[in-house]
């Protein structure tokens, strides 16, 4: 798989999205739709950010 910059945007957002949805999740802890909502956000993050993190650095040590 070759790398593609795409993957340095996804861990970029996640790692932005995850401190939103954490303040998300405490102010309005209440509702049940974004209570599910941030979960699947802060997956999201969980997913892209060591996937990106792990295709930089394969991409680094194929380069050298």
């Amino acid at each position: 798989m070759v790398y593609k910059p795409k993957h340095l945007q996804l861990m970029l957002f996640g790692a932005a999205l995850t401190p939103i949805a954490a303040i998300q999740l405490i102010s309005i802890s209440n509702s049940t739709l974004v209570l599910m909502l941030t979960a699947f956000l802060v997956l999201i993050a969980g997913v892209a950010i060591p996937m990106g993190i792990f295709e930089h650095m394969r991409y680094n040590r194929i380069n050298k």
